[in-house]
Formats: structure tokens, sequence, C-alpha cells
């Protein structure tokens, strides 16, 4: 089951638009148990029977700003996603579930030289929030630091790219 919920707005007189993208997913992986006799992992361990499926988050929202005009662009995008099951567990093993994680990202641009050149600068994941994966000791999915472990954790660090374009023209983009 997947529920979405976008809007755009736009207002032309100063060229502005923004935009949000929210997603409700409900998504599960259920056997039974005569199917689960048959259902082992690698190790011959039974896997979970009653699980998130992996990989999918609850919830997706995207919102984004962005200015334009004829020769100037900025952009301003948020991402987060809800809280998903990143590998599965067995009899032996809990299952190791990833935490949410906001992350924002910023673009200017500016064209020159009669608009054959344009300048762009990129900051990727400003916010630089860390990766935190645990495994789940309480079957909920939500982290909860008096039962869960954390089982890893790093931050990968904001992205600067600065770079620049220049149209040459060396082929006559038009047809006589």
């Amino acid at each position: 089951m997947e529920n979405h919920l976008n809007h755009i707005y736009l207002e032309k007189t100063m060229n502005k638009l923004m935009s949000t993208q929210n997603q409700l997913i409900t998504s599960r992986v259920v056997n039974e148990d005569r199917i689960m006799q048959s259902i082992k992992d690698a190790a011959n361990k039974e896997v979970k029977a009653n699980r998130p499926l992996q990989g999918q988050s609850p919830y997706l929202i995207n919102a984004g700003i962005q200015f334009t005009s004829s020769d100037v662009n900025v952009s301003l995008l948020y991402n987060r996603i809800g809280e998903r099951l990143a590998l599965v567990g067995n009899e032996e093993f809990p299952s190791v579930f990833e935490r949410p994680r906001n992350q924002l990202d910023f673009q200017i641009s500016k064209k020159l030289f009669a608009s054959k050149g344009e300048i762009k600068l990129n900051v990727a994941d400003i916010l630089n929030n860390a990766f935190y994966f645990y495994e789940n000791l309480n079957e909920k999915t939500a982290y909860n630091a008096d039962t869960d472990r954390m089982f890893n954790s790093y931050k990968p660090g904001s992205t600067i790219t600065l770079g620049f374009t220049y149209d040459f023209n060396l082929i006559s983009k038009s047809k006589n």
C-alpha cells in the first residue's frame, strides 16, 4: 500500500518554485509457518517470518525551493527517509535497521559570457548526519537506546563541487 502526497507551488512573477513529495508506504513480508519450514538462510537458520520489506522505508519526504532567472539558478533540496530494515535477521542474529537521516543539498549557478559559459557550485549533504545501523533486540522498528545495540555508524561527509562549463559552439546547432 502506498500513499502519495505531492505539492508543487509556482509563482511566475518571482520565478520561484517550491515542491514537496511525501510518501507513506506499507509493506511487509509475511510467511505462513508451513512455508517457513522450507525457507532457510545460508547457515540453515530460519529467517524472520513477519517483517518489513528489506530496504523499504515506511515514509519518504522530499522538499525543495528553487529560484530561476535568465542568468541565475538557486535551489535548496531536503530529503528524509524513514527507518528501514538493512539486514534480515534469523533465529540466531537480530535484524539490523537503519535509523532515519536528513539530507540537505544546495546548488547555485550563474551564466556568463552571453550565456555561453556557466559557473556552478554544489554543496551536497550539508547536514552530514551520520548513518546509524542498530541490531533490533526488542522487535520494534523504532530505535530504543535501552535495548537495541549499535551495529555500525559513520558520517559520509559533505561534498563541495565547483565547476565551469563553456560552449565553444564549434558545430553550428542550427540548420540553414
